[in-house]
C-alpha cells in the first residue's frame, strides 16, 4: 500500500466514524501534509451525505483557527 493509499484509507475511516472536529482534524492535517487533496475529502464526505460546500466551509474555519 502506497502512502497515498494509506492516507485515503485513514481519511475514509475517519469519515466512517464521524466525530465532527476530530474527523475534520484528521482530514485537514492529511491535506496540510499534502497526502490528500480537498477533492479527496469532498468525495469521501459525500459518501456519508456531507456536501462539498460544507467541507469548504469547514476548511475555511480550520485555516482561520
Amino acid at each position: 500500500m502506497t502512502s497515498k493509499q494509506k492516507a485515503l484509507n485513514d481519511l475514509f475511516f475517519a469519515f466512517q466514524d464521524f466525530r465532527k472536529w476530530d474527523t475534520y482534524g484528521i482530514a485537514f492535517k492529511l491535506m496540510d501534509q499534502r497526502k490528500v487533496r480537498l477533492i479527496d475529502i469532498k468525495d469521501v464526505a459525500a459518501q456519508i451525505g456531507i456536501s462539498p460546500e460544507v467541507i469548504e466551509m469547514r476548511r475555511r474555519d480550520w485555516v482561520s483557527l
